[in-house]
């Protein structure tokens, strides 16, 4: 049985049956399912052929897994076996066999071939080079399950290189889903492959952790009594009359997981494995909340989940954008310092070379300044000494040879307070004149 990827479901149109527009988009219609659950008027009980599936999937789940295990019942075509000839569970071949056989070597064997061989190059012996799904696998190809195996841990996800352990809280059951998943849900599996887009969760143990989950939600585990689960009354027992349900509800829960993962990590900058909490606890309240709806089928169960998809993109979309906004305000503003202090460098270096310009400028007109004093200067002084010349060689023709060689007899005294007192303002008016 291939179950188809959700994505391929459309929306029903405003021409829809009722029971199309009924489980449309509309708020009403939810706030009325809400109101309706809150009160217990859409919850139901089990009839015959939901207990009877309730059943078997407890059986399934209290049933340990341990190689060389097999049940088996013969196959009598009645309404009941027809209804679950395509359950994973099964060995293949019922009809031919006319036996309905539940082996665990086959159903880890299976896992083995469509989860650590399939998706991989069977000649690339590098555990990370995932390809497209080898579907060209012939008779000769050396498939055998190999337990233990590293493939289990890196390529599955596992703890240990030999799985059995792992299914200890799920049984049967979790192993029968993990193998729907990897055979008809290609979809959700590839993203936990490596270079998926929550290959950061380990398959096998992601997956056995959801089972558990709904187990406790649809009242399967073993802390529940099995007279308490058949006398219950929940919104969504009327879908179980579909055994299909089960599987549905594994599908979008692990696909609700792997959306929960991309938006913490988007919140977060990254996510890890320490964030397996976190992400399990969202994806339980999104499920309960799925389940809250009160599906009745398969398909309304789809088409709810759908429309709680499209409501969480839509949300972590428009979170998205904010966040690239305020990125790009944050970025333009400090763009706009960084022009700041370029314009305040950029004024700064002009002032300094217009500066330097007046310096050379201004110490050039200095020089030329200096020059030209210089040379009056010497022009000045030329004159000066002209004149001084002159004036002393008309004192000296002007006064007596005794003057001149025979200097006056007072003697003149070393004090250096002594004044001469030769007139000399007299004899520079005489000359003058």
């Amino acid at each position: 049985m291939h179950v188809m990827d959700p994505k391929s479901h459309q929306e029903p149109s405003s021409s829809s049956s009722k029971q199309g527009q009924t489980h449309g988009h509309g708020d009403h219609y939810r706030m009325w399912h809400q109101l309706t659950a809150s009160l217990g008027l859409r919850n139901t009980t089990m009839d015959r052929t939901v207990a009877s599936q309730v059943l078997m999937y407890r059986q399934l789940l209290h049933t340990k897994c341990r190689p060389g295990l097999r049940l088996s019942r013969p196959y009598e075509g009645t309404a009941a076996q027809r209804a679950v000839i395509d359950m994973p569970w099964w060995e293949r071949g019922i009809l031919t066999s006319n036996k309905m056989v539940i082996s665990y070597d086959n159903l880890i064997e299976r896992l083995w071939v469509a989860a650590a061989i399939r998706p991989y190059d069977k000649n690339d012996d590098n555990d990370f080079d995932l390809l497209s799904f080898n579907d060209d696998l012939n008779d000769d190809t050396n498939v055998a399950c190999q337990i233990p195996h590293e493939y289990w841990v890196k390529r599955i996800g596992f703890q240990q290189e030999d799985p059995v352990t792992d299914f200890r809280s799920g049984g049967v059951l979790s192993l029968a889903l993990c193998v729907h998943l990897v055979e008809s849900c290609n979809y959700v599996h590839r993203r936990f492959c490596i270079g998926g887009d929550t290959e950061v969760m380990p398959f096998g143990i992601t997956s056995i952790n959801v089972t558990d989950m709904l187990a406790k939600m649809l009242m399967f585990s073993k802390n529940v009594d099995k007279m308490d689960a058949l006398v219950s009354s929940k919104p969504f027992w009327k879908m179980f009359a579909d055994p299909h349900s089960l599987l549905v509800l594994q599908e979008v829960s692990m696909d609700a997981l792997c959306d929960i993962t991309n938006e913490i990590r988007q919140e977060k900058g990254k996510v890890t494995v320490f964030d397996f909490n976190s992400v399990m606890e969202e994806t339980e309240r999104r499920v309960q909340s799925l389940l809250g709806y009160g599906p009745e089928t398969v398909t309304d169960l789809r088409q709810i989940y759908l429309t709680m998809k499209e409501r969480y993109n839509t949300r972590t979309e428009r979170k998205r954008k904010q966040m690239l906004s305020k990125n790009n305000d944050i970025s333009e503003e400090g763009s706009g310092k960084c022009v700041h202090e370029q314009n305040g460098t950029n004024l700064q270096t002009q002032f300094q070379e217009n500066m330097q310009q007046f310096g050379s400028i201004t110490s050039g007109g200095m020089v030329k300044v200096g020059r030209a004093v210089g040379t009056v200067g010497m022009i000045t002084g030329s004159l000066i000494g002209s004149a001084g010349s002159t004036v002393l060689s008309k004192f000296n023709a002007s006064a007596t040879p005794a003057t001149v060689n025979n200097p006056p007899t007072k003697s003149r005294s070393h004090d250096k307070n002594e004044v001469d007192d030769h007139d000399y303002d007299a004899e520079w008016t005489k000359i003058t004149k």
